[in-house]
């Protein structure tokens, strides 16, 4: 969400003069540095897991995780990749170095290894699936040549020019990919924490998370 939530930070800032300051990284690794006493006023994770997560080590504040947008996934390959195959499953197959995201570190690689558990490939594919440590490490894979197929975040894809988008995966094989935000349990800002979440929700945040990607349902062939 770093694209998107640097300007959307930077309109919270001229609105309430509010600073918002950022860390970006995996999900996961963001939850467990919070959990080892990392300072966060607010979590915003590409997923359930890492908040139930934090939740579950009291680490959140009671009634204050809330949805703030969701995602789809896409299949991509290098620009440079010429494709025969006319589904996902026999794309996969054909495919020599997949590269996903790790799902024990990831989000993204969850969903990736449940629609590929969906497609009955999962255990075929192991010995030559490449887990990365985030999703946008797997997309670098795809940039550099490492790897030539990956399920992804449709944003993240959007943000690569060295990638294209092959097939959208069908929203049925996976969990709904949502964004929650919730404030850190001993945050020395909680006003402020609580302002951010709410300017978020708000409409006009909605629309500028949607222009660059969230909260889209994409055509499924």
């Amino acid at each position: 969400m770093k694209e998107a939530l640097i300007p959307l930070g930077t309109e919270f800032e001229d609105e309430t003069g509010i600073r918002a300051t950022f860390s970006f990284g995996g999900s996961m690794t963001l939850a467990k540095q919070i959990d080892l006493g990392a300072p966060a006023d607010i979590l915003i994770t590409a997923g359930v897991y890492p908040m139930e997560f934090l939740q579950s080590k009291g680490k959140i504040e009671d009634n204050t995780v809330i949805q703030i947008t969701g995602n789809s996934l896409v299949a991509v390959v290098p620009t440079n990749r010429n494709i025969s195959a006319t589904d996902l499953r026999s794309l996969f197959k054909i495919t020599e170095r997949p590269v996903i995201a790790d799902p024990k570190l990831s989000p993204a690689g969850t969903y990736a290894k449940q629609t590929l558990q969906h497609l009955n490939l999962w255990n075929s594919l192991q010995n030559r699936l490449v887990l990365a440590s985030d999703v946008r490490n797997a997309i670098a894979y795809i940039e550099s040549g490492a790897a030539d197929l990956s399920l992804v975040y449709y944003t993240d894809a959007l943000n690569s020019v060295k990638v294209q988008q092959i097939f959208s995966v069908n929203p049925a094989y996976h969990d709904t990919i949502i964004y929650p935000g919730g404030l850190i349990t001993n945050s020395i800002s909680q006003d402020a924490g609580k302002k951010f979440l709410e300017y978020l929700s708000s409409s006009k945040s909605q629309a500028r998370l949607s222009s660059f990607g969230f909260g889209i349902s994409l055509s499924v062939d």
